[in-house]
C-alpha cells in the first residue's frame, strides 16, 4: 500500500509540473478571500510562480491554505503562516527533481 501511495504521489507531481511547464494559464493563487494573478517564470530547472496579495484588514484569521490554480483547476496547496494584515508576496517553486520515489 505504501508503494501505491508513493507512485500516485509521483504521478500527481509529474502531471503538476508538466502542466506548469506547458500551460500558459491564466494562473491564479488564492488565499483567504483573495484570488490574485500569478506570474509564471520558466527556467532551465524549475518553474516559479509569483503573486502579490494586497493589504487587507482581517477580523478573523483566514485558513492557512494557499492554492495554485490554472484555468479554475486546483493544482496544488500549501500551508502558509498568517502574514498579518499587510500586503505580501508569494513565490511557489516546482522542480522536476522533487519527483523521486525514494
Amino acid at each position: 500500500m505504501a508503494l501505491d501511495f508513493a507512485v500516485a504521489k509521483a504521478v500527481f507531481r509529474a502531471r503538476q509540473i508538466e502542466r506548469a511547464l506547458h500551460d500558459a494559464g491564466p494562473w491564479i493563487m488564492s488565499w483567504g478571500p483573495h484570488l490574485v494573478p500569478a506570474s509564471r517564470l520558466v527556467s532551465e530547472d524549475r518553474i516559479v510562480f509569483l503573486a502579490h496579495f494586497p493589504e487587507h484588514c482581517f477580523l478573523v484569521e483566514p485558513d492557512s491554505t494557499l492554492r495554485l490554480l490554472c484555468r479554475g483547476d486546483e493544482l496544488g496547496t500549501r500551508q502558509i503562516t498568517f502574514p498579518g494584515d499587510g500586503a505580501f508576496q508569494v513565490e511557489w517553486t516546482l522542480q522536476p527533481d522533487e519527483l523521486a520515489l525514494v
